[in-house]
């Protein structure tokens, strides 16, 4: 098991405009010799700070991490000073999200240009990192996907155990159009949710 840094100095935080100015809580651990970048993805009702440590552990082997709090989730929609006026606990959408995973794999090349970019992505996050370099339709816009290196999904949300009936799934597509702000509760138990990952399990090799 790694020895974990100490947490107040791994990671840098900032507020940055996405592609359709929302505000972002954004965090980069910064690697001294970075040999490679990952772009990270939380995972449905999570948040970037949850990580803090496993982060902080790439960064000490040589791995920068970006990792943003999603919209509709974390201090990107809790935030009461700093995010946006539109941004709303749960309010997002897979094509904002695919396109918000597109700006900043383009913020990412423009930091790192000489350096390999990697997806990675839990549950929900992992998902969206395995969809964005599979989807035939925009977004992502064509030749994003070549800004990626790799993938690493770990639990990624492909199927659903217990899928909402099919009527209930039109019927709430019905009301995104006439209420786009309605939230429906979606608990999580945290008794059957995942454990957070090993750090030790992430190897990258860059030739």
């Amino acid at each position: 098991m790694a020895t974990p840094p100490s947490s107040q100095e791994t990671y840098t935080e900032a507020w940055l405009p996405g592609h359709d100015g929302l505000k972002f809580y954004t965090r980069t651990y910064t690697a001294s010799s970075a040999r490679a970048v990952v772009l990270h993805c939380h995972g449905f009702a999570e948040y970037i700070a949850r990580y803090e440590w496993a982060h902080g552990v790439y960064a000490s082997r040589g791995i920068t991490v970006f990792a943003f709090d999603q919209r509709g989730f974390g201090l990107t929609a809790l935030d009461h000073k700093q995010k946006s006026k539109e941004s709303k606990y749960g309010k997002t959408s897979w094509n904002d999200q695919f396109a918000d995973i597109e700006w900043w794999l383009k913020y990412l090349k423009e930091q790192h240009p000489t350096l390999p970019v990697f997806l990675m992505g839990h549950s929900m996050g992992g998902a969206l990192c395995l969809g964005f370099v599979t989807r035939s339709s925009p977004p992502p816009t064509e030749g994003s996907v070549k800004l990626v290196s790799g993938v690493v999904a770990t639990s990624p949300l492909i199927l659903l155990t217990h899928p909402p009936l099919r009527i209930a799934r039109f019927l709430g597509m019905l009301a995104s159009h006439v209420v786009p702000s309605l939230v429906i509760p979606a608990p999580v138990d945290p008794e059957v949710s995942t454990r957070m990952y090993d750090p030790g399990i992430l190897t990258v090799s860059c030739t």
